[in-house]
């Protein structure tokens, strides 16, 4: 059947264009004098939301222009695979072998087997989903729950690893592009003023700090008497009479 462009009035980015649902895609391009052209149907992905299917649609039109221009070095290689060449390129450091630890333990074991080529955003983010459910701890003996901070340190591993793989030529873009996890704030209310401000930086706690930074200053500055004397701290000029 004839694909009619009318049908695909909305354009994504250059060669790519949607229905007016963003649940079909048509792309067309040229290359080497020929022309190429294609749906990218999502039909059966309406539980998506509409800027999944788009950014699906995008990789699928790079993925295509791939397979047309034979980039890709090695379309069965996985991503537990990949990762362990990709540990031996990095630093022998302690924040490597702290990431490294992250991998192993919060992500290998979900998406570790499969394909390079194959990894989506979606497939990230269920990584993401799956690290806030309770699991059992062996180096702790008890059942754990990842904090944001620790769940964030999966994009901080698979980002510059997929784009060192972007980079080859391995993939054709990032999965994780587009994802970010908010981490919770560190205000809160102090229970003296009622203003939302950083911890330990308010009233009576902000007074503690200040008169300790005091001390450590007379203290390290002036081993006599304070009588009389002018003193410039990190927080601000004392008097002392």
């Amino acid at each position: 059947m004839a694909i009619d462009k009318k049908d695909y009035p909305i354009k994504i980015e250059d060669n790519l264009w949607a229905d007016n649902n963003h649940v079909v895609f048509f792309y067309n391009f040229m290359f080497e004098k020929k022309r190429y052209r294609g749906l990218i149907d999502l039909r059966d992905k309406t539980s998506w939301g509409k800027k999944d299917r788009v950014t699906y649609a995008k990789g699928e039109l790079v993925r295509i222009k791939n397979t047309k221009r034979d980039v890709t070095i090695n379309t069965n290689i996985t991503l537990a695979a990949y990762m362990e060449e990709y540990w031996k390129s990095q630093p022998d450091t302690k924040y490597t072998a702290t990431r490294k630890s992250h991998y192993e333990r919060h992500v290998k074991p979900h998406i570790g087997q499969k394909k390079l080529i194959e990894l989506r955003q979606i497939h990230i983010e269920q990584v993401l989903k799956k690290q806030e459910e309770p699991t059992y701890s062996p180096g702790r003996r008890k059942t754990i729950v990842l904090s944001e901070r620790t769940r964030l340190q999966t994009l901080e591993v698979l980002r510059p690893a997929f784009k060192k793989a972007v980079a080859n030529r391995i993939i054709p873009y990032n999965p994780c592009d587009g994802i970010a996890l908010k981490l919770p704030s560190t205000k809160k209310n102090c229970g003296q003023c009622g203003r939302n401000v950083e911890q330990n930086l308010c009233c009576d706690r902000r007074g503690i700090q200040r008169r300790s930074v005091l001390s450590r200053t007379v203290s390290i500055g002036n081993t006599g008497t304070t009588k009389g004397g002018n003193y410039h701290t990190p927080l601000g000029r004392y008097i002392f009479r």
